[in-house]
């Protein structure tokens, strides 16, 4: 399962991909901790389109660390880290 993450300061974008093929997110979702100096945030992504996404107000400035927790169903739970540059 490869993952990308898209994060703006208003959009949170997480697309899938298992062996190069868009995955089946419409029954999944994930949870995203975000992680910028002493602030933490959790979101809910959730299904749009071949996607998880969440619309709000995010903190996602340089060296902010995101720890995405993805449930898909009829697949493993998958636990992914990034660091936004």
């Amino acid at each position: 399962m490869d993952l990308e993450l898209v994060a703006k300061h208003d959009l949170i974008q997480l697309h899938l991909r298992d062996h190069g093929k868009p995955a089946d997110v419409t029954n999944g979702g994930a949870k995203l901790t975000l992680l910028a100096g002493a602030d933490k945030q959790e979101v809910e992504l959730k299904p749009a389109g071949d996607r998880l996404e969440a619309k709000g107000n995010f903190k996602v400035g340089a060296g902010t660390k995101l720890v995405a927790v993805v449930t898909l169903p009829g697949k493993p739970t998958t636990t992914a880290r990034f660091t936004l540059k």
